[in-house]
Parts: C-alpha cells; structure tokens; sequence
C-alpha cells in the first residue's frame, strides 16, 4: 500500500486526503519550485490529468516547498497552468519521508486499491509516454 497522506491544498481550504481517492488511479507527484525537470514535468502531468480525469484519473501534487512558502509555490503552480491540487508538504517533510522522496520531481502510479505500482525518480525525455502507459493499463 502507498502511504496514506492528509495535507490541505495551496488554496488553502481544499483537503488532499489519500483515503478519498481510493478507487481512482492517481499520480503522486513530488515538485519544488526550484526543481528545474518539475517545469518541464507540470504542464506534461497536467495534459494527462485532463486527458484521463474523466476514466478515473487523478493527479496530486506535493512541493517540498517549505510551508511558509505556500504563495510562492501557488504562484509558481498557476505560471504552469496546473489546475490539479497541489500542497505543500508539513515543515517536518513527512510526507516526502513516508514516500522516501530521494529526488524531485518523483512520480507516483497508484492503483486504484491503492497499492504503488510505479515509481519515477528524476525526468528525462519520454517520461510522460511511459507514465500515460502506465496509467492506461491501470483505468
């Protein structure tokens, strides 16, 4: 199973709980706002959120942002266009540590009992046809 989360997005009242998406197929995606790949990453998971939202997909993103730069990191979100909530991580990183985020960007697969499927640490070239792969096999 993924470890569960319970964070509140960037907008400041919309919860991200883990257990209110279970039976959805979602990416988990660990960003920064100073991590150059997570630019590139973005718009890409953005596109596939929009493309799949509607055959279950779901997308959460979790800056390794320090909490108390929650304006920054919801400024740097809508530069992107990214619609899919997005919150920053508690000042203690534990959702980062109960992932065991090593890199940012790191993407997330979980299926819709919630196990983790797939993992991506770092981004390069290809990544998101490899994770639309992905998520197809699992909707």
């Amino acid at each position: 199973m993924a470890p569960s989360f319970h964070l509140i997005a960037i907008d400041g009242r919309t919860p991200i709980d883990s257990p209110a998406l279970k039976g959805k197929v979602v990416i988990v995606d660990f960003m920064a706002t100073w991590c150059g790949p997570c630019r590139i990453a973005i718009p890409r998971l953005q596109a596939l959120y929009m493309k799949y939202q509607s055959r279950g997909l779901a997308v959460v993103g979790i800056a390794a942002n320090d909490p108390s730069e929650v304006a920054d990191v919801r400024q740097w979100a809508a530069g992107m266009g990214a619609t899919f909530p997005i919150a920053t991580d508690d000042a203690q990183r534990t959702t980062v540590a109960a992932f065991h985020v090593e890199a940012m960007p790191t993407t997330f697969i979980i299926d819709r009992t919630g196990d983790a499927k797939f993992m991506h640490k770092g981004y390069h070239d290809g990544e998101s046809d490899e994770i639309e792969d992905e998520i197809k096999g699992l909707l």
